[in-house]
């Protein structure tokens, strides 16, 4: 957005030999006018603040430390940053410069962003599945998970029949235990450690047989989602 003046003083210098394409965008087909170069400008203030929501959250999916078990905050954290733009507030670059805008074409460029952010939030609400909530606990990020939890999970990944509940119950509970004891003092080192350095911890402290069975299929399941 620094260079856009430049930019576009540029395009118009290629005359004719300007792409069409490029020329439609940045509306330098038509007379060329202060007025058109605002219009232009909103817009792609808008898109540099709302597609660097895009990026964050793709950085994140992408990364190799992001497990299953992360999804789910990640993405509904998404749709809500994105829900929260019903106050139609894009960037406070995008506000001030709607601001100079005449109001037919900062009530269009309004429109236009609400049906872009309404698009996506579908898009999410469409294609995400939800039931990725109910593995959220095994993220550890707040250093305990209960028994119902986990029961929740076996169900939800068909373990049920695969391991013995009665000793998932005595294994969640020496697990609180000893992760009451990891946390204790380093709460913020804690939740700064990846999903999968919390499990290691935990593991090199006790033998959690039934526990390590499920975290290996959660891991597989992660395998075949992304």
């Amino acid at each position: 957005m620094q260079s856009w003046t430049a930019l576009r003083s540029y395009f118009i210098s290629l005359g004719e030999e300007c792409p069409r394409q490029i020329r439609a965008l940045l509306m330098l087909s038509e007379v060329s006018t202060e007025e058109n170069a605002d219009n232009v400008e909103v817009y792609l203030l808008f898109s540099n603040n709302i597609l660097s929501l895009f990026e964050d959250v793709v950085k994140k999916l992408e990364n190799d430390s992001t497990t299953c078990v992360e999804l789910y905050s990640i993405m509904s954290t998404f749709k809500q940053k994105l829900t929260q733009r019903d106050d139609q507030f894009y960037g406070y670059l995008t506000k001030v410069k709607l601001q100079h805008l005449l109001p037919h074409d900062a009530d269009r460029a309004r429109r236009d962003f609400t049906e872009f952010l309404n698009t996506a939030i579908s898009y999410i609400e469409k294609w995400f599945d939800n039931w990725l909530v109910s593995l959220q606990p095994l993220s550890l990020h707040h250093g305990m998970f209960s028994f119902s939890d986990t029961e929740i999970i076996t169900n939800k990944l068909n373990l049920i029949q695969k391991v013995s509940m009665d000793e998932v119950y005595d294994e969640c509970t020496t697990a609180n235990s000893i992760l009451k004891g990891l946390r204790e003092g380093a709460d913020d080192e804690w939740k700064s450690k990846d999903v999968a350095a919390r499990w290691v911890a935990l593991f090199q402290e006790a033998n959690l047989p039934n526990m390590l069975s499920i975290i290996r299929i959660e891991m597989g399941l992660w395998c075949l989602l992304v």
